[in-house]
């Protein structure tokens, strides 16, 4: 078990959260239901942590849409989305 952690949630990440679609919203649920009921395990630090020392924080992915580029043009971008939530 990995040692419990308290995370905090600032005004402008649930702003994010609440613009986010419903299978982006069950991506950061289970992220945080994982991490609350397992702790900050080595596996967790390793998927989604990141910082060090006081200033740690879990970057979880939410989404990633492929933008397509134009015949001859400009490559396809790729734009990822995640929410950085802070650690105490």
């Amino acid at each position: 078990m990995g040692r419990k952690t308290k995370y905090k949630i600032s005004d402008y990440v649930f702003n994010q959260l609440l613009e986010l679609d419903y299978d982006a919203l069950v991506k950061v649920y289970v992220a945080l239901a994982i991490t609350e009921e397992e702790g900050l395990t080595d596996v967790i630090r390793e998927r989604w942590g990141r910082g060090k020392d006081k200033k740690q924080y879990l970057v979880i992915p939410v989404s990633r849409t492929l933008k397509e580029g134009e015949p001859n043009g400009k490559i396809p971008e790729e734009i990822l989305r995640h929410i950085k939530i802070h650690l105490s």
